[in-house]
């Protein structure tokens, strides 16, 4: 070291990317005062020791980064009455002299580019010493104690209210900060877990990673530098069912279930999507875990970047959306004097493979119009009671009672309640009307009301049963469907179908459903759907014809409505504007026709 480095400082950075290396420092230059103190700045290539440059500057620095992936040189320093972040240099690497250069960025002593503006830093007293550099997306972060100046000397001063819980205290001499993930040299963020949620029904349970993976295939470093040098695709995982010990570790498959009952496959890059038997052990609120040395970043070879090994694990979540159970119940709710009842809601969903039934008998009302009053017979209501308190008891999704325990000439009002294995429950009331004579009896297959788009076919199938009483049974196909009745109301349609013995048309049986149109969704559609750009390269979006299913655009036409557009980098952050949801604004560089549908920018905004 020569005498012209002897007066150096602690402020130093190192530029290391794919084999050009160079020291940056600073020195304190030379002054009759201690308040004219001014920075030189040395960018020294290694491992040779050439100076590439040496700049004086009209400031002091009091700490300096250097983004490895961009080559950006940072200095913090009070310059000009504030303190300031600026940006000083950039390192890059020149291919004919085949050697570290340092290009500075404009006139380096006068107009140094400001990141920072003067009033959020132009006044803080900076304790140097803690800083770092996120190089993937060009950050740079700072750690300061704001400081009151009192009589010469410095004080601290509480910035944190007593309502500030969880942070460092201001009284704490030293900080330092912990980078569970390095990226030195591995400059990819490793996979990390997002999210392991069941699907509603629990057929699945959906793994998520926040970025894409290599599904499986291994980096492998050759030379031994750390740095990988080719990918082993042999260990990638393909197919839609292979063993998940593959990628989680022994405790998780013993909840998730041996192979081939429980099975895993990608769905996507960064999806795992583990398929479970009917019978399982995990729940919400279960850990899972990764293998190690298992899961990777897709790389990107052409500028030698890969990642670190995915690790950790992830809490299984309830469903999203979580929905509310729909409770269907389906049979006979017209009984004639002979026939049983049978009620069944193993048809309802939502319930996460798993559900607790609860039949309750909340009343009856007499069908005779007695005006003396109606005297029930309470021993066959207690039969019906004890009925349905043991379909609860055995938690089962129907109920059958015998003829003999419903009085008749009665309309009985039955509530059921099912609970989801997610804990949500839903109740549903259904009417059980007793007829006092024979009669076929019919129900209509499915909900008892149904949601459809106007573009929807919809089927009702009726079901009839003869009676069992003896008198009148009769073959099944001695019944008859006589009608169904629209009423006037355009999007709502309630349908009944009535059944009769042949031999005695005036004793029937109904059963009615409920049928309500709705608007058909608009759907978007792209005249060309996901492709590869090449940076610089037009894109045209194209969404003319999109459809409304309702009001169809007919081929070379444009739908008739409005257009938004959204556009989120791969790290969900807005392409373009402030919008967080990714909402793209006019913007005068683009040919900006969204009145038609139709959006183009160059590839290289992206």
């Amino acid at each position: 070291m020569t005498a012209q480095f002897m007066a150096w400082t602690t402020n130093s950075a190192i530029y290391s990317r794919n084999g050009q290396d160079v020291f940056v420092f600073t020195q304190a230059e030379p002054t009759g005062l201690l308040k004219n103190t001014k920075s030189r700045v040395y960018f020294i290539s290694i491992p040779d020791a050439v100076i590439i440059e040496a700049q004086g500057l009209d400031f002091t620095v009091l700490q300096l980064l250097v983004n490895e992936k961009h080559g950006d040189v940072i200095a913090v320093g009070h310059r000009a009455g504030s303190m300031m972040i600026v940006t000083i240099a950039k390192i890059y690497f020149n291919e004919v002299p085949k050697k570290n250069q340092n290009a500075r960025n404009g006139t380096l002593q006068l107009r140094p580019q400001r990141l920072v503006p003067v009033e959020d830093f132009g006044d803080l007293f900076l304790s140097p010493g803690l800083a770092a550099s996120e190089h993937l997306f060009n950050k740079s972060f700072i750690m300061i104690s704001i400081r009151e100046q009192i009589y010469f000397a410095a004080a601290l001063a509480d910035w944190c209210p007593a309502e500030c819980e969880g942070t460092v205290s201001y009284k704490s001499p030293y900080t330092p900060i912990f980078n569970k993930e390095p990226r030195i040299p591995l400059s990819l963020a490793a996979p990390a877990l997002v999210y392991a949620r069941f699907s509603m029904e629990a057929v699945t349970i959906d793994v998520k990673f926040d970025r894409a993976t290599l599904r499986g295939a291994l980096p492998v470093d050759t030379n031994n530098d750390i740095v990988p040098d080719i990918i082993d695709y042999t260990t990638q995982l393909t197919g839609d069912a292979w063993d998940c010990a593959n990628v989680f570790d022994a405790e998780t498959v013993i909840l998730l279930g041996p192979y081939p009952e429980t099975t895993c496959k990608w769905a996507s890059d960064d999806l795992i999507q583990v398929a479970l038997p009917r019978v399982f052990e995990i729940q919400v609120g279960d850990q899972i875990f990764l293998n190690a040395d298992t899961i990777y970043t897709i790389p990107r070879p052409q500028d030698n970047e890969y990642s670190m090994a995915a690790q950790g694990g992830i809490a299984i979540s309830l469903p999203d959306p979580l929905e509310q159970p729909v409770v269907i119940i389906t049979g006979q709710t017209e009984i004639d004097e002979c026939s049983p009842l049978q009620l069944y809601a193993t048809d309802s969903y939502f319930l996460g493979g798993k559900a607790s039934y609860r039949w309750e008998l909340l009343g009856y009302t007499d069908l005779t119009n007695n005006p003396a009053g109606r005297i029930y017979n309470q021993t066959k209501l207690e039969l019906f009671r004890f009925v349905l308190q043991n379909a609860t008891d055995f938690n089962e999704g129907k109920v059958e009672s015998p003829p003999d325990y419903l009085e008749e000439a009665v309309l009985f009002t039955i509530n059921l309640t099912v609970t989801s294995r997610w804990g949500l429950s839903q109740s549903e009331l259904v009417d059980i009307t007793k007829l006092d004579f024979p009669a076929p009896m019919v129900s209509i297959l499915g909900p008892k009301e149904l949601l459809v788009n106007r573009t929807e076919q919809v089927s009702l199938l009726a079901n009839g049963v003869p009676s069992e009483c003896w008198e009148v049974k009769q073959c099944p196909d001695s019944w008859a469907i006589v009608g169904w009745r629209p009423p006037a109301n355009w999007n709502i349609y309630n349908f009944t179908v009535e059944t009769f013995a042949i031999n005695n048309p005036n004793n029937a049986a109904y059963a009615s459903v409920t049928v309500k149109v709705r608007r058909s969704p608009v759907f978007a559609y792209l005249a060309t759907e996901d492709r590869l750009m090449t940076r610089g390269d037009i894109l045209v979006l194209d969404a003319r014809e999109s459809q409304d299913p309702d009001y169809p655009t007919n081929p070379g036409m444009t739908f008739v409505g409005t257009f938004q557009w959204w556009c989120l980098t791969p790290e969900r952050l807005p392409c373009f504007g402030s919008d967080s949801t990714g909402l793209i604004p006019p913007l005068a560089t683009w040919h900006d026709r969204r009145a038609f549908g139709v959006v183009e920018f160059l590839a290289f905004h992206l």
